[in-house]
């Protein structure tokens, strides 16, 4: 399914090398110096031949190591130098590792044949190396939630075969770099299909020449940042995109921009940024589900007529965006709606909900308006919000004028009718009703088109898709779990993720390796259309520490 490590791949080199295989001494000697800067490096790390010695995290074709794959092992020191002594080197995971510090030596640069680099959720600082743009052959660029700094190199521009780029959660800061006839920039990555840059200190506009009608973008996400000027009208050229994420940005003036010339945009997040001028018009956007534009400056208006005419609509979110004059209780009909939030504006009259709002609708948020009256009676029974309304001056004691409770998200994959039992310290009863050691994390998810948190449905088509590629990619996952989710402060939706091991109570640590590397991989994964891109952060507890996993490790080191 992704364009990670092919497990069945590493099984096949496994059985060819361990007959075979010598490593090629120059290979042997830089691992060994990598080896020596790193703590709690795999206990199979003896002998002198990796390839032909069943080296853990080490994949080889013939005696040349092709692939490092360390995700999630508790490594602890620095990455050297020696790391750009691999010259056959095609994929380099290390992330989920905390313990790995320092700066992203230059000699990186060196993996000429490096097609997939993952350094996610590591403690690396320091600037990227600008020589970086030489990794010609890289398809995935993931350094996300590390503490890098200093600008976004200008090199990466070279990178022709670029599908990923995720900067995500780092302190990079300066401007969004594009080609200027000397030096190459972002706009020239034409098979890219992610630009995630949020979470980071980035400054100056969006370069109008960043877009371009020759790009296969599905994801451009740059919220959170410091970003400023207008909005960028060449969007429009890039007719693939699905999600958009300018939010959380110092963004101004009007927004003159066409949406309806992209027909797969499901997700547009605006919020909190300086945005002044009409609303923008999304009439005609026959898949957008979810529209937050909240905390702008846009001109006073009623309620457009669009918001009411989007059928695909499920969450619409206008806080603070000087909406005023009455409602009509067409605002409530679209049949996908599970959520309007319109509260801080300046909305008056007689609030009728009518009786043909939607079957999905879960929450009107009308809080701090100015809706003198409310007619009851129409039978709605979910949640409606109407704190700081002259309504709830008049009957402080309805029900809808008392201070919402904070959102329950108490929802979790069902087991198949497990009889009741007990499991060990440490051990989780698994869907399939088995007490097992999970690989345990936080999924965040960039953007979704959702807000109905506790319907099991999109977790079930989320679990169904999971499931499909781990058995594609023949990795020994028996089931998951999916619970507790809610959205963060970010407006990134977390769910837990509990993969369960196949036939046993724990994960080898091949097993577990090349599952949270695939975890780290966008690609990995087909997603059911309700959830955006995301990124996995591993719990931070060493899953191989104790005596028990110690015993099970002599069990299970022959079987993936």
């Amino acid at each position: 399914m992704g364009s990670g490590l092919p497990v069945f791949l590493l099984i096949t080199c496994l059985q060819v090398l361990v007959i075979a295989a010598v490593t090629d001494p120059n290979d042997l000697s830089a691992l060994n110096s990598l080896k020596s800067n790193w703590k709690n490096t795999p206990p199979t790390w003896i002998g002198s031949d990796p390839c032909g010695g069943g080296w853990e995290g080490i994949w080889c074709t013939g005696s040349r190591i092709t692939s490092i794959v360390l995700s999630g092992m508790g490594l602890s020191g620095t990455l050297t130098g020696d790391i750009g002594n691999f010259p056959e080197l095609q994929t380099l995971d290390l992330s989920q590792n905390n313990g790995l510090t320092g700066i992203l030596p230059s000699a990186i640069v060196n993996l000429k044949k490096l097609e997939n680099l993952f350094l996610v959720e590591c403690n690396f600082n320091g600037p990227i190396p600008d020589e970086i743009g030489s990794l010609t052959q890289l398809v995935s660029l993931s350094l996300a939630s590390n503490n890098f700094n200093g600008p976004i190199p200008p090199s990466i521009g070279k990178m022709s075969n670029l599908s990923l780029l995720d900067l995500t959660d780092n302190k990079l800061s300066g401007t969004i770099p594009v080609s200027d006839g000397t030096s190459p920039g972002l706009d020239l990555l034409l098979k890219a299909r992610h630009f995630h840059l949020g979470k980071n200190q980035l400054t100056g506009g969006i370069p109008s020449n960043l877009f371009s009608s020759n790009m296969s973008l599905i994801h451009v996400l740059f919220d959170s940042n410091q970003l400023s000027g207008s909005f960028p009208s060449t969007l429009e050229l890039v007719q693939t995109l699905e999600a958009i994420r300018l939010d959380r940005n110092s963004l101004t003036g009007p927004i003159l921009f066409n949406f309806t010339s992209l027909p797969s945009l499901s997700e547009l997040y605006l919020s909190n940024n300086k945005f002044s001028g009409s609303m923008p018009d999304l009439s005609g956007m026959k898949v957008l589900t979810y529209v937050d534009m909240s905390n702008n400056s846009f001109d006073a208006s009623l309620i457009p007529p669009w918001f009411s005419s989007l059928q695909s609509m499920t969450s619409l979110i206008m806080e603070r965006t000087q909406l005023q004059g009455p409602i009509n209780a067409t605002l409530f009909s679209p049949a996908q709606l599970q959520s309007i939030v319109l509260s801080n504006n300046q909305l008056n009259g007689t609030l009728d909900l009518g009786t043909t709002y939607g079957s999905q609708l879960l929450l009107i948020d009308l809080q701090n308006n100015s809706i003198g009256e409310f007619a009851q009676g129409t039978g709605y029974s979910k949640e409606l919000l109407l704190l700081g309304n002259p309504f709830c001056q008049k009957m402080p004691s309805s029900e809808n004028c008392i201070v919402p409770a904070q959102p329950n998200s108490s929802y979790a994959t069902p087991t198949e009718n497990c009889v009741a039992r007990s499991c060990n310290a440490q051990q989780l009863l698994s869907p399939n009703c088995s007490c097992a050691n999970p690989i345990t994390g936080i999924l965040h998810f960039r953007s979704f088109s959702f807000s109905d948190f506790q319907n099991g449905s999109y977790y079930t088509l989320l679990q169904d898709a999971m499931m499909e590629s781990f058995k594609s990619d023949q990795l020994p996952v028996d089931s998951i779990s999916l619970s507790v989710p809610f959205k963060d402060a970010y407006d990134y939706l977390e769910v837990r993720l509990d993969v369960f091991p196949s036939g046993v109570y724990v994960f080898n640590r091949t097993g577990f390796s090349v599952i949270t590397s695939q975890l780290n991989n966008v690609t990995f994964v087909k997603l059911p259309d309700a959830f955006g891109p995301f990124f996995f952060i591993l719990n931070a507890d060493n899953y191989f520490t104790g005596k028990a996993n110690f015993e099970q490790k002599l069990v299970l080191d022959t079987d993936l």
